[in-house]
C-alpha cells in the first residue's frame, strides 16, 4: 500500500452489517417491540416486509422508528471493522455510502462518531428506505461521482448496481445475500480478508481487483 497523501484512492464502504451489526440490533428491536422471535441468522432476504410479515410501507416506518431507539444507538461494531478502517485510512480515503435516509443523518453520525471517529472522510445517504421516490439515489451514482476505486457492501442488489458501472465490489457475506455473485463482485467473509484482498489489488496495480 503505497498511495501518497496526494494520490489517495477512494474506497466506499456501506454502513449496516459492514461497519455496524445492524441486523442483530434490528432483530432485538423488532422482537421487543412487535413480539417477533427471530435472529439475524434466520433472515434470508433484504426485504424487511417479508421478514416482519408487514407491508413495505410499514417496514419503512419501523426502520425509522428503530433509528430513534437505544437498540440502534448501542449497536455493536462488526468484528475487525475499526482496526481495518484505521489501517486503510493511512493509504486511502474512506467514504461511507449508506442506503439510509437523509432524515436519519443525526442518529447515524452520532453512532459513527461514537464508534469510528476520524476514520472516514464523509457520509452519503441514498434513501433506500425513503417513502418519497425522488429522494432515493443509486449507490452507483455516488460511487461514479466521487470516483471510487472499490466498494464494500452486504446487499447483493447494491453490489450488482455498483459493479455495473465498472467499479469492483467486495460483498460482505450475510445470510441474505447468498447466491451467485455477478462479474465484478467478490464475496468476502471478514475484514481480515478484505485487507488481504485490497493489499493484493494494490500489488497488482488494481488490474485484477476481484481476482479470486
Amino acid at each position: 500500500m503505497d498511495n501518497t497523501a496526494n494520490t489517495k484512492r477512494v474506497i466506499g464502504v456501506d454502513l449496516d452489517d459492514v461497519l455496524s451489526r445492524t441486523g442483530d440490533a434490528m432483530a432485538q428491536f423488532h422482537n421487543a417491540t412487535y413480539g417477533t422471535k427471530y435472529k439475524r441468522e434466520e433472515v434470508k432476504t433484504f426485504d424487511l416486509d417479508a421478514v416482519w410479515n408487514c407491508t413495505p410501507e410499514e417496514a419503512k416506518e419501523r426502520v425509522v422508528e428503530f433509528m430513534t431507539t437505544d437498540f440502534h444507538h448501542d449497536a455493536k461494531v462488526v468484528f475487525g471493522a475499526y482496526d481495518a478502517l484505521k489501517k486503510l485510512g493511512e493509504f486511502y480515503d474512506i467514504v461511507i455510502v449508506t442506503g439510509r435516509n437523509e432524515s436519519m443523518r443525526d442518529s447515524t453520525i452520532t453512532w459513527l462518531t461514537k464508534n469510528f471517529l476520524g476514520l472516514y472522510r464523509e457520509v452519503h445517504f441514498t434513501g433506500h428506505f425513503d417513502v418519497v421516490e425522488s429522494k432515493r439515489r443509486k449507490k452507483s451514482d455516488v460511487v461514479k461521482d466521487i470516483g471510487m476505486s472499490l466498494f464494500i457492501d452486504d446487499a447483493l442488489h447494491f453490489a450488482t448496481d455498483v459493479a455495473g458501472v465498472g467499479v469492483p465490489v467486495l460483498l460482505f457475506d450475510t445470510p441474505w445475500n447468498q447466491g451467485m455473485a455477478p462479474n465484478g463482485v467478490t464475496r468476502v467473509f471478514s475484514w481480515e480478508e478484505i485487507l488481504f484482498r485490497i493489499s493484493k489489488m494494490e500489488r497488482e496495480g488494481w488490474t485484477t481487483a476481484t481476482a479470486q
